[in-house]
């Protein structure tokens, strides 16, 4: 029971008592998950699921095929435990500490390569003949 993109953009998901306007994102729901774009293009997402009855949080690529939007292999999925860690480093500044004092980016200098050396000739020069 997949929904077609089209289908995906119409249907809204708002909150008992909350508003489209307090989500700074827009939820679309399916028989299987609820998403949220996470760029212009709308092939990176927030997705909820459920996976053997537990909830699954996927940050993931997607794509579309034959109408159809589908999740693709690049992501990761957390699960509610795995997720609730992160939002404790993203609440208490974990994460903002982090992005002020990440190490610049290096220019690699180009590797050098290595010259073949010869092969040492085990002939000391003295001839026993």
């Amino acid at each position: 029971d997949r929904i077609t993109a089209e289908e995906g953009k119409k249907r809204k998901l708002v909150e008992d008592g909350g508003s489209e306007d307090q989500f700074s994102k827009t939820f679309t729901t399916s028989a299987d998950r609820i998403t949220a774009d996470l760029n212009a293009k709308g092939n990176k997402k927030l997705s909820i699921s459920n996976y053997r009855g537990k909830p699954m949080i996927h940050i993931r690529e997607f794509y579309e095929k034959d109408g159809e939007i589908l999740p693709g292999k690049k992501g990761i999925a957390m699960s509610l435990e795995q997720y609730r860690e992160l939002e404790k480093l993203i609440k208490s500044g974990g994460v903002d500490w982090a992005l002020e004092h990440v190490p610049d980016e290096k220019v690699a200098e180009p590797k050098k390569k290595k010259a073949k050396q010869k092969k040492k000739s085990t002939d000391d020069g003295d001839d026993d003949e």
